[in-house]
């Protein structure tokens, strides 16, 4: 029995998605991952593709069900969804999808991203049906068209065993037919090597008997990869990847630092299976001096989930040398262990030196930017444990860069040592919810304490009070309604002096969607100081439309008030178009 086609790729394909049990639950299941399969965290993504990936495969098939996977699906891929989640979709459409789904997958045939026009040429040449083919033939990127042309020899696969069937039958061929075939290679046009390169991808997919009988074939994909035609470059990229081994590694690599070749590159040397090209990569990367160079190992390290590498890009990030660390943590994220945070932490300080030795105020404004990402990163690498710090560094309690760390991990079950502490503030202005509000409005307000200390407490207790969510087992951290958040924020409004205090207010007010907020911030829309803000606000919480439907009146007045003040361009635009909404 001819085998199912799966074009331009070197692994295994993702088993069929199956279905749910019930329409609701498919969506709950959906809404939970979606936010996940992108996530920076390449553990937390791991979880979530592979979370949606058993729930569908273990839970029947019923194409009813199936159709509302295909439905959500496309949906997302409708809005402003990142690539990386684009791509994890695009490919489950190509294996559970249907003509419903080709409208949205035709739109990621013209995107600039390499990945993104692959998955989605795959995807359509696995939907059977005239509206994917017709699709496909409307392409125009080279990845459409291969995948029409292996689409066509799905449909109306060619003839075993003849010849003059070349190279359409070359998935398929036996051994014999294909090597006596392929010694006229050198003598095909361009879109001949092509079709042959593609066929010769396929046929290394099938098993590694049909991987090792095209391995023969690697100097004419080395060569075709190194071609000034697009199509044949990129047929030449995927055969080296399915039927390459390490001996190929340099050549990719060195295609990966930079050009036009870089992203297939890269996404080649991510895909191939092979355990001897991950030795390769990483014996490459230890021995990398250059920083470009070493990045593009690391990227594509990560993307194959070595851990191995972790240790090695966190060696390079404590360099003090090093310019990139923020990049190199961000990498090493998901290829790390608790066990390391050590060595994340002590990248966080040297960054903290750093931008304490700044003398320009820009540069120090971006050093202590880089160090609060670090700790952005390593807060979401603890995932709220923040004992391990506090066991890594004894004398945390002294240390304002790691106390401040310990505060954005935001661990409840450390929260009372950190009260302790005589620098708690450092901490507690940090915390990512409200459990530590009352802590930070007392310090606000305590006239004993330095005005920096007020300050910093009073923005940090806004920022947390405006936080989205009402119970405290969501982000907000305690169990109070949007109304109370307004009507607590209102209260210190009131009682503020500073200008840029009273903005701040404002504009979180303006993301709570009650109407309350509404009324809270509408008055200011007359007042010189805090019209800008004022009015932002109002518009963000009209551009809610089921929300502003519920308050149309108040909407409307509040609507007028703005473009009857503000000059401002954006805001006009923003306000007509809200007002026209029905």
């Amino acid at each position: 029995m001819m085998k199912t086609l799966r074009y331009f790729t070197a692994v295994i394909v993702l088993p069929v998605l199956c279905t749910v049990c019930a329409a609701s639950e498919t969506s709950d299941k959906f809404t939970k991952c979606l936010p996940n399969l992108a996530a920076e965290d390449l553990g937390q993504r791991r979880n979530a593709q592979q979370e949606w990936q058993d729930y569908c495969r273990h839970n029947g098939n019923n194409p009813a069900v199936c159709a509302e996977i295909v439905s959500l699906s496309a949906e997302q891929l409708e809005k402003d969804t990142p690539d990386e989640t684009a791509v994890w979709l695009i490919r489950q459409l190509g294996i559970a999808g249907n003509a419903s789904a080709v409208p949205v997958l035709a739109k990621y045939l013209a995107k600039d991203d390499i990945r993104l026009r692959d998955e989605a040429a795959r995807a359509l040449a696995n939907i059977p049906g005239k509206e994917a083919a017709d699709a496909l033939k409307a392409g125009q990127s080279e990845q459409a068209k291969a995948a029409l042309m292996a689409k066509n020899t799905k449909t109306n696969p060619p003839a075993i065993r003849t010849e003059t069937a070349m190279p359409l039958a070359l998935p398929y061929a036996p051994d014999a037919d294909v090597k006596k075939w392929m010694t006229g290679y050198a003598a095909l046009d361009n879109a001949g090597k092509t079709a042959a390169l593609s066929g010769l991808t396929v046929r290394a997919s099938q098993g590694a008997k049909s991987k090792a009988g095209c391995a023969v074939y690697i100097p004419q994909a080395v060569e075709a990869a190194r071609s000034d035609d697009p199509a044949l470059r990129n047929a030449g990229f995927m055969a080296v990847g399915a039927f390459g081994s390490a001996k190929e590694v340099a050549f990719l690599c060195e295609c990966a630092y930079g050009g036009e070749r870089a992203g297939i590159a890269k996404l080649v040397l991510s895909r191939m299976t092979e355990p001897s090209v991950d030795e390769e990569l990483v014996t490459m990367l230890m021995a990398e001096k250059e920083d470009a160079k070493f990045n593009a190992l690391a990227e594509i390290l990560r993307n194959r989930y070595n851990v191995t590498a972790g240790p090695v890009l966190l060696k390079r990030a404590k360099n003090p040398a090093t310019v990139n660390k923020i990049q190199l943590l961000q990498l090493a994220e998901g290829l790390s262990s608790k066990e390391d945070v050590g060595d994340f932490i002590d990248v966080m300080l040297i960054l903290s030196a750093q931008a304490d030795k700044e003398t320009n105020a820009d540069a120090k404004r971006n050093a202590r930017q880089n160090k609060e990402e670090a700790e952005k990163i390593i807060a979401r690498f603890l995932k709220g444990d923040a004992a391990i710090v506090m066991k890594k560094v004894p004398q945390w309690q002294t240390s304002p860069d790691v106390l401040s760390l310990i505060g954005r991990i935001g661990d409840d079950n450390t929260l009372d040592q950190v009260r302790q502490s005589r620098n708690s503030l450092l901490a507690l202005s940090n915390w990512p919810n409200a459990r530590v509000a009352g802590d930070l409005l007392a310090k606000a307000n305590d006239k004993s304490a330095s005005e920096a200390d007020q300050n910093r407490a009073l923005r940090a207790y806004i920022r947390v009070m405006s936080l989205n969510g009402t119970k405290k087992d969501e982000p907000i951290g305690i169990d109070i309604s949007d109304q109370d958040k307004v009507k607590k924020l209102g209260e210190v409004f009131a009682a503020v002096k500073r200008t840029e205090d009273k903005k701040l207010i404002i504009k979180r007010v303006g993301q709570i969607r009650t109407v309350e907020s509404l009324r809270l911030v509408l008055p200011y829309v007359d007042n010189a100081e805090l019209q800008e803000s004022a009015a932002e606000s109002v518009l963000d919480l009209a551009h809610h439309v089921e929300f502003k439907r519920k308050h149309i009146d108040e909407f409307t007045a509040a609507l007028d008030k703005v473009l009857a003040v503000t000059k401002n361009s954006g805001f006009i635009e923003r306000a007509k178009r809200y007002k026209d909404q029905k």
